[in-house]
């Protein structure tokens, strides 16, 4: 498994994608070594389900399953307040989450891979809610520009009655959309240099958001109208 395993970079990573919701104790000591699996036979049931929800996530999102990742949220469809952020998207309500998901895996990504660990856990016994941190990192071809993407990131669960009540993922935005540029701030398979480089991945950087939240207000139409028809029908 070839996962970064720093406890400093990875509370880092927990800082920059929790942000969005502005939590002041997100940041917090990981452990050192990957927890492959967890016995969770003398752990209270409440817990061991919500452990159980994460291990399903990890899944899904290796599988680039869209529906299986939906399915484990808690959707509240006439609520604004944020249920997903990351440093790309922003903080995205139920609905944006949902649509997010079905943007992103309509089909597999190219040259698709993802690795993960739970690296820790919390549970608060009086409200049933667990905490459980996921590291990560994912290889594909990004489609926007062809180019080739390993984006290593932490995902912060908060579950609650094995629905995924809020999530905050972090990693490094700016490195990210770097390796995004690649195919395209290059000549003749020379990549670009200095200013003219910095300025090349700034104009990327900014179609691909502006592409980003484009696309994502229409999946967001399209489910809305998807809504609106089933209950006509109704």
């Amino acid at each position: 498994m070839n996962l970064k395993k720093s406890s400093v970079a990875l509370a880092t990573l927990l800082v920059i994608g929790s942000s969005a919701f502005s939590s002041p104790t997100v940041a917090i000591e990981i452990e050192s070594e990957a927890q492959s699996s967890m016995d969770v036979s003398n752990l209270d049931i409440a817990y061991a389900s919500n452990v159980r929800v994460a291990e399903t996530y990890a899944q899904s999102f290796a599988n680039a399953d869209a529906n299986s990742l939906i399915s484990l949220y808690k959707l509240d469809f006439t609520s604004t307040e944020s249920l997903f952020a990351d440093p790309i998207f922003g903080a995205l309500s139920s609905i944006e989450t949902m649509a997010m998901w079905k943007m992103l895996f309509a089909q597999k990504p190219a040259e698709y891979s993802v690795d993960s660990a739970i690296h820790y856990t919390e549970h608060n016994s009086h409200t049933n809610t667990t905490r459980v941190i996921l590291v990560w990192d994912a290889k594909y071809k990004f489609s926007g520009t062809g180019a080739k993407i390993v984006n290593y990131g932490v995902s912060d669960l908060m579950i609650k009655d094995q629905k995924i009540i809020k999530q905050v993922d972090g990693f490094h935005a700016n490195d990210w959309f770097r390796q995004a540029s690649t195919t395209v701030c290059q000549k003749d398979g020379k990549a670009f240099e200095g200013p003219v480089l910095a300025g090349c991945i700034a104009k990327v950087t900014l179609g691909i958001k502006t592409n980003l939240k484009n696309t994502l207000a229409m999946v967001v139409t399209k489910i809305q109208e998807a809504q609106k028809a089933a209950q006509q029908q109704k």
